[in-house]
């Protein structure tokens, strides 16, 4: 994941450089190009982004500063690979109507995730801070290009309440989760 955010910082560099570089001389449309060869668009069509979820096991009673892990099996309904590399799992918090957590952990596929095909893995979630009642969205993010459901694609969401902080070895789940470590 580091290397990957030193190749997109360079890139940007370099594109502001081949910029600069073009506004300088006076060639404007010059540019353009150049700073596309410099820094391609890995954004894909929209049909690439649909997905299918065939199971989500989303706890409906959690309690708060813990991560969980949630069993969801996600089916691959675009026309294209997912690379592991560059598509997760992740999840956004909101509570009350207003947005809590945007950017939740990633959770990597455990392969490429070839268009029709499934995969099965336990998505590590972060519980917030707060008791209260939440909504929890789980969503798939091509890392540094987009979220999918900004391509149109569907999420799984779900009412969680989130209990005062657990002792320590009491998980305080409900459902069929699992309790992977407390923060």
């Amino acid at each position: 994941m580091q290397h990957t955010r030193v190749t997109i910082l360079l890139r940007a560099l370099m594109a502001v450089t081949v910029l600069a570089a073009c506004h300088e001389a006076g060639n404007l449309s010059a540019s353009a190009a150049a700073v596309e060869q410099v820094v391609p668009n890995k954004s894909w069509s929209p049909e690439a982004y649909r997905v299918e979820w065939d199971e989500a096991h989303t706890p409906t009673e959690v309690a708060a500063r813990i991560t969980v892990a949630v069993p969801v099996t996600v089916r691959n309904s675009g026309n294209r690979m997912w690379p592991a590399s560059e598509v997760f799992v992740a999840y956004h918090w909101l509570r009350d109507g207003r947005l809590v957590v945007w950017d939740g952990e990633r959770t990597p596929f455990p392969r490429d995730v070839r268009a029709g095909s499934r995969a099965a893995l336990s998505v590590r979630v972060a519980t917030p801070t707060e008791p209260g009642s939440y909504v929890l969205q789980l969503t798939l993010v091509h890392e540094h290009v987009t979220w999918f459901e900004h391509k149109g694609a569907t999420m799984i969401i779900r009412p969680v309440v989130v209990r005062p902080p657990i002792q320590s070895g009491d998980c305080g789940i409900s459902g069929p989760t699992s309790c992977t470590a407390a923060r």
